[in-house]
């Protein structure tokens, strides 16, 4: 009797565990097998942002993938606070088109990923950091490597969500302070994002970046930004 096929019981326990616990769409909650119904893709995919790029309130130019739209919203909150860890597939899958259609080749082979890093409190808390999630798969897409060490967030003792805060709230938050700790220099480095409102974070990681770089090219690179 030949023994059974390597992968046979990381199969079998899946279809066991589809069986008890039917996969569900990240959005809307409907019977799915891919994590995501093609109606709410759809409605992603609809919300390209204009342009695919927008300017910050602080100037920088920021690649943006969706609008804030409802659905880009629920796929967000679904991997930041419900460990749903293939939506991170998904953001990735929507942010892929704007490398290939809007950095030039050159640029983009000597780039380097790297995610904006959360406070302990906030990684502790959660356990993991939802823009690793991301730049992870984005990383295995392109074959660009990735730096999760070298650009840290300075520690305070309570880091709240920025969710609810007003606009002059967002911009004085004393957690967005950033600093480079890495030996390594790059020439350009793409800064991943889930979600961009004022642009005060994505500007701080630059500022901090480009302090011990000065001549970094570093590129914001968003999921989700409020139009208008």
């Amino acid at each position: 009797m030949k023994p059974p096929p390597k992968n046979f019981f990381s199969h079998l326990s899946l279809e066991l565990g589809n069986l008890f616990f039917p996969p569900t769409c990240s959005i809307c909650n409907a019977p799915n097998t891919d994590f995501l119904c093609k109606h709410c893709l759809g409605l992603l995919q609809q919300s390209c942002y204009p342009h695919g790029h927008f300017i910050s309130r602080f100037g920088d130019l920021v690649f943006c993938s969706s609008r804030y739209t409802k659905e880009a919203s629920l796929l967000i909150a679904s991997l930041k606070y419900h460990r749903n860890y293939p939506a991170a597939q998904w953001i990735a899958k929507l942010i892929y088109p704007l490398l290939e259609s809007t950095i030039p080749y050159s640029r983009l082979q000597d780039s380097v990923f790297i995610p904006v890093p959360l406070s302990l409190q906030k990684k502790f808390s959660r356990g993991y950091n939802q823009c690793e999630l991301m730049v992870d798969v984005l990383s295995r897409m392109t074959g660009l490597p990735k730096d999760f060490q070298s650009l840290k967030r300075h520690t305070i003792f309570v880091d709240r969500d920025q969710i609810g805060r007003s606009r002059k709230e967002r911009e004085n938050n004393l957690s967005c302070q950033f600093e480079w700790v890495g030996r390594k220099t790059y020439p350009s480095v793409l800064l991943i994002d889930d979600i961009c409102t004022t642009g005060k974070t994505l500007f701080e990681c630059r500022q901090a970046i480009q302090k011990s770089n000065p001549q970094c090219f570093v590129q914001p690179i968003v999921f989700a930004h409020p139009e208008g």
